[in-house]
């Protein structure tokens, strides 16, 4: 199963767990490179089912009650922007931020293809994928190698390595992890 994939590197401060929200620090896009190791890295991270389904029904509320209090520019609607703020605020926190606070506990997101509202998930609205960049570089060293002994070569192999890298070293203590993001 082979699919576009970009890998988003991101980072969470010093937060001990990868939860709510994952600010972007670099992106790379790679192509199909969903196959051999990368493609059982993606089927490895992804979420339980059972769990998968509670968080859609979630996401699916949150997203809904954004839409009814929002525009597409991400301004308040204009039933409530002529609103009370403190009105406004319970209305929100019914709507959304009850359910935002139920999802930043259990899950991941950033601002990527929605900036208005956080992504939970990707294009195909699979839940985001988080992996160390341990476990990306090994998989990724594994079908580098894979390409060079059949007698081809992946560029993009190359830059996410020494995109890893370079988290490994400018980063120091604070962790970086890779939404391996499918489109």
């Amino acid at each position: 199963m082979g699919y576009e994939t970009t890998l988003i590197f991101v980072s969470n401060g010093y937060k001990p767990k990868f939860k709510g929200y994952c600010g972007v620090e670099a992106t790379l896009k790679m192509g199909k490179i969903a196959y051999d190791a990368l493609g059982e890295l993606i089927q490895k991270t992804r979420i339980p089912e059972a769990f998968r389904e509670e968080m859609k029904k979630l996401v699916e509320d949150k997203r809904a009650g954004h839409a009814k209090m929002f525009n597409s520019e991400g301004n308040y609607n204009a039933e409530y922007s002529v609103m009370p703020e403190e009105k406004r605020r319970k209305i929100y926190h019914r709507l959304i931020g009850k359910i935002a606070k139920q999802l930043d506990a259990k899950i991941p997101y950033i601002y990527y293809d929605d900036m208005n509202d956080g992504s939970y998930t990707d294009a195909y609205g699979d839940f985001l994928m988080l992996v160390t960049l341990a476990e990306l570089k090994k998989a990724v060293e594994l079908d580098r190698a894979k390409m060079t002994l059949e007698g081809g070569g992946y560029r993009r192999f190359d830059m996410a390595l020494k995109l890893i890298e370079t988290f490994e070293h400018d980063f120091g203590s604070e962790e970086v992890r890779v939404v391996m993001w499918g489109h």
